[in-house]
């Protein structure tokens, strides 16, 4: 995986993880408290699985970017 692969995962599961919390309350959904914390508090455990499963729908083509914002 290129480097800007693994940045480009990173900042989509970022985004994804800030928008859906941000979102959850408004569709009557409370999230669990060890993940529903800004994405720089979120335990490294789950920021590993929230990138790698970006990463896997980057590489089948489910997800294309065309660009990027830096955070």
């Amino acid at each position: 995986m290129k480097e800007t692969g693994i940045f480009l995962a990173e900042k989509i599961a970022a985004e994804f993880h800030e928008e859906y919390e941000a979102l959850a309350p408004g569709f009557g959904y409370r999230t669990r408290e060890e993940s529903a914390k800004p994405w720089r508090d979120v335990p490294e455990q789950n920021k590993k699985l929230m990138i790698a499963v970006v990463q896997s729908l980057l590489d089948r083509g489910v997800i294309e970017c065309r660009r990027i914002t830096q955070y």
